[in-house]
């Protein structure tokens, strides 16, 4: 009984540190995401300001 006691919360452990890599990973890979579409949106915005800028003169 103690054996196979063991091995189940060996079983839990080894899921519950895969589940805690993927949420890290999927924080990480949001993380980054953020950052581009950030980056993709201020140069939108850049672009836009120069557009207004042709429209004044």
């Amino acid at each position: 009984m103690t054996e196979r006691w063991s091995e189940q919360t060996r079983t839990l452990l080894d899921a519950c540190a895969h589940i805690s890599n993927h949420l890290r990973f999927t924080k990480n890979q949001h993380a980054a995401d953020e950052s581009y579409i950030t980056g993709a949106v201020s140069s939108i915005a850049l672009l836009d300001d120069g557009f207004d800028d042709r429209k004044g003169h």
